[in-house]
């Protein structure tokens, strides 16, 4: 495996991938008219004429309120491009580089394997979207030849051996009933079709099957789901809530390493996290999911 090596790896700070925007514009610019003239074989011929206003919107939109770092501006391009780009192609690459903005965080300047593992997300995002595999001739064969390629060359570093860990990211569903929590489970599984299921566990309700919500039932499910890779502990309300901080903040209750809260809906983030552990996601990338369930408007 070909890695990349310091002296040859540019710093990923703000500064560079205000430089990559930039270049992204320009090139949109530059090939607007072949754009348009492509799209007008099978579609209304306005793909180069929606790019450019979208990708100038998105330089706009970062000189207005200036992002603090690449994840900021990557998931203000997302927002962008999404709400100015007509058709298709406005919510494909939005969706794309949000996911990836909002697994890179806070980071300053992350690694190229850092860099690889956020483009990994916003491919699955991507295809988790539209639907898309490798060689369907869409935006996918574009994307992923291109996330391979650095994630091979990307030389593998404490960050993202962490993320990978040793299998997927564990799901566990508390919920004050246990006949909720089987029901959400269940739903997740046949929303998954033909994807075969991550490792979820439910607690629900105490341990004697009463309404409420038991701490040996949240322990025993997450180790149940441990593969190393962390977990993700999804609570529906009050006690639940309560209970899981209590077992966090104990560094004797024996829940697995890496488990974390989620914070987001009950129902829209079992769907987003089962299914994005399911894809072998890692733990940022989960947590990400349910962000983007607990922004998702109704009306």
């Amino acid at each position: 495996m070909t890695t990349l090596r310091t002296e040859e790896t540019p710093v990923l700070d703000l500064a560079y991938f205000r430089r990559w925007l930039a270049e992204a514009v320009r090139l949109v610019r530059r090939d607007s008219a072949r754009l348009t003239e492509l799209d007008a074989v099978i579609g209304d011929g306005d793909h180069g004429a929606n790019l450019v206003r979208g990708f100038g919107a998105v330089g706009a939109a970062a000189a207005e309120a200036p992002p603090a770092n690449p994840g900021e501006l990557l998931a203000l391009a997302g927002t962008t491009l999404t709400n100015t780009v007509g058709g298709a192609s406005g919510p494909l690459f939005g969706t794309a580089l949000r996911r990836t903005g909002k697994v890179l965080g806070a980071t300053e300047a992350p690694t190229p394997a850092e860099l690889g593992s956020a483009l990994g997300a916003g491919l699955r995002s991507v295809q988790k979207l539209g639907g898309a595999e490798p060689g369907d001739a869409t935006l996918v064969d574009a994307l992923a030849p291109a996330v391979e390629a650095l994630a091979e060359a990307a030389e593998p570093g404490p960050a993202s051996a962490a993320r990978t860990g040793t299998g997927r990211v564990g799901v566990v569903l508390v919920s004050h009933s246990g006949a909720v929590a089987a029901s959400v489970a269940a739903l997740c599984a046949e929303l998954l079709g033909s994807v075969e299921p991550g490792p979820v566990a439910v607690a629900g309700g105490t341990a004697d099957g009463g309404t409420g919500t038991s701490a040996g039932l949240i322990l025993a499910g997450a180790r149940a789901v441990d593969e190393g890779a962390g977990v993700a502990v999804l609570c529906d309300m009050g006690s639940a809530v309560l209970t899981v901080r209590a077992l966090l903040g104990d560094p004797a209750s024996g829940l697995p390493a890496g488990t974390r809260i989620v914070d987001a809906p009950f129902l829209e983030s079992a769907v987003a996290i089962t299914l994005t552990s399911a894809l072998g996601s890692g733990l940022d990338e989960v947590l990400a999911a349910a962000e983007d369930a607990r922004g998702y408007r109704k009306r």
